[in-house]
């Protein structure tokens, strides 16, 4: 009798938390939406990763500040197909990029792509404009070269627009520097020269079963609202934990600790470090030979199939208001004790731009006018939203309109 009125106690107990749970879940969902989906990103032997060919899906960040839909078309890029032929009337530019020219963070009709095509589109009457996207978040120059040499240049573009995010574009293409084994096909400097490393698809196919494991094969729980509220204060309390033990190597090691490198090895700080020093060091160095290399391997290789190629930099938020990043390295402890220049990868790669006689246009002036009205960044997410993708897509038609309207076919 006893045991009875146990079992009903704590049957009416864990009934009262499960409907507690329900509420707080409805509560959530319905005051603070959080979206969670799976990634499609596969091997590529060809460029070392693209989306999974064909694939529909939505997309968000852990932060749940966007709620997009994406399709892939059949090459693994966000665009439909196309045909290798064009029309004789039609102009073509391909768009390389990473993840900001793949903008997952937008609707595809808000993407500064499609921005471009429409814009151009209204202005050039009797001329087609087609703008393809071939941007994959996590790329780096090396991968839009070989994207280009086996992906882009079967389309005939009249115009190749490459479009660079300096603050990680630059120091990655020497991400060999740290990943001696890595499986991707990629370029590297041996003995001055760039040599082509072809990629492993044996290592490459581990790899991306181990992504796979954690993005694709999302559990039942993970698209509970309040479980990933709760992961966001875990994940939270680590960033606090990471930082009180930086801290305290900071306090035991002093100035020992940036000079050693060790600092770039934390994942917060490691992609600031082409700002930091004089810029003088092999690591820096290597980034931008490396870097001014592909450039001009891109740019001869466009030339050759009678094309035109230009550059586009995209400005982080760093690069807009430099005068802001006392505040931002509040929550970086150690990176006060390093001196930063902000316009260092602009500087070196208007240089290089000079050199190879490649068009480019930086993007800072005019995003910092409207990054001053209303932010064009999101919250927690570095990438830009919908008006900062408006604001990229209306500086580049601008830039663009008049010298394709003298060239294009009439």
């Amino acid at each position: 009798m006893y045991t009875t009125k146990i079992m009903k106690y704590l049957m009416l107990v864990l009934f009262g938390f499960l409907m507690a749970l329900g509420f707080a879940e409805l509560a959530v969902r319905v005051l603070f939406p959080h979206p969670r989906y799976p990634e499609f990103m596969v091997p590529d032997m060809n460029t070392g990763n693209i989306q999974k060919p064909g694939s529909r899906c939505r997309a968000t960040n852990m932060f749940g500040e966007y709620d997009t839909f994406i399709e892939i078309n059949s090459e693994g890029f966000r665009d439909k197909d196309y045909i290798v032929d064009k029309k004789q009337c039609a102009y073509r530019i391909a768009f390389l990029g990473d993840s900001f020219t793949f903008a997952e963070q937008v609707d595809e009709c808000n993407c500064f792509v499609r921005i471009v095509e429409t814009l151009l589109n209204r202005s050039m009457k009797k001329t087609k404009v087609e703008c393809m996207n071939f941007g994959i978040g996590g790329w780096d120059t090396y991968q839009e070269v070989l994207c280009y040499e086996y992906y882009i240049k079967k389309y005939h573009p009249d115009l190749v627009v490459l479009v660079m995010y300096p603050q990680n574009d630059v120091p990655g293409n020497v991400f060999y520097k740290n990943d001696l084994r890595s499986a991707r096909p990629h370029f590297r400097l041996i003995e001055g020269k760039l040599s082509k490393i072809p990629g492993n698809r044996e290592q490459m196919e581990i790899s991306y079963k181990d992504n796979a494991r954690r993005f694709t094969n999302v559990s039942w729980y993970q698209y509970s609202h309040l479980y990933n509220k709760f992961r966001i204060f875990m994940w939270k309390i680590r960033q606090i934990c990471k930082n009180s033990k930086i801290s305290k190597q900071i306090h035991e090691q002093g100035e020992d600790f940036i000079k050693s490198n060790t600092i770039w090895e934390l994942p917060i700080h490691g992609q600031y470090r082409y700002y930091s020093g004089d810029g003088m060091d092999s690591w820096t160095l290597e980034a931008d030979m490396v870097t001014y290399l592909l450039l001009g391997k891109l740019s001869e290789m466009v030339g050759a199939d009678g094309a035109k190629l230009c550059v586009v930099l995209l400005p982080s938020f760093e690069n807009l208001w430099p005068e802001k990043w006392p505040e931002r390295i509040k929550s970086m402890p150690g990176m006060e004790m390093c001196e930063m220049s902000f316009s260092r990868p602009f500087d070196r790669l208007s240089s290089c731009f000079s050199k190879l006689n490649i068009p480019f246009l930086d993007l800072r002036a005019a995003l910092r006018k409207v990054d001053s009205e209303k932010s064009i960044f999101f919250k927690m997410d570095a990438h830009y939203n919908r008006r900062g993708q408006q604001a990229v897509g209306d500086e580049i038609f601008k830039w663009l309109v008049n010298d394709i309207d003298m060239v294009a076919p009439q």
